[in-house]
């Protein structure tokens, strides 16, 4: 049974309290969906939460049914400061990779991320989000 209590949820958000402990207004993260599957898109999700977000039974949605993915959907949506996709279709992925094509729509995400809101200071978290900024995708 997973736990639901408040200190796995703060355990988490570790990293998040960190960046806002050291002055951060805004913290970025980003991750990926579909990078293990043989057909269909690489999607990548990008999303800020305010320091007072909490959704207790969040947890890796690979341990989620498909229920509770479009619950947490709707509630990012809802509570997000912003939220942004970005998706690669597989023929893309046949011609670049799949760990390139990660890349590409994790960028289309933060890109499209920094277009609907503007931030003055952020950081962008993530499975590869530190590479995005440091080399180009293509």
């Amino acid at each position: 049974m997973h736990d639901n209590s408040i200190d796995p949820w703060i355990k988490r958000r570790h990293d998040e309290q960190n960046c806002w402990s050291e002055g951060y207004n805004h913290v970025m993260g980003c991750d990926e969906v579909g990078r293990g599957a043989l057909a269909g898109p690489c999607v990548a999700g990008a999303v800020i939460l305010s320091p007072e977000f909490y959704l207790a039974e969040l947890r890796d949605s690979k341990e989620a049914t498909a229920k509770m993915r479009r619950t947490w959907t709707k509630v990012f949506k809802e509570k997000a400061v912003t939220w942004s996709m970005g998706q690669v279709e597989a023929p893309d992925i046949d011609m670049i990779n799949i760990h390139k094509a990660t890349l590409v729509a994790m960028t289309a995400g933060l890109l499209c991320l920094q277009q609907k809101k503007s931030h003055r200071r952020q950081l962008f978290m993530g499975t590869l989000c530190r590479l995005l900024l440091q080399q180009p995708v293509l």
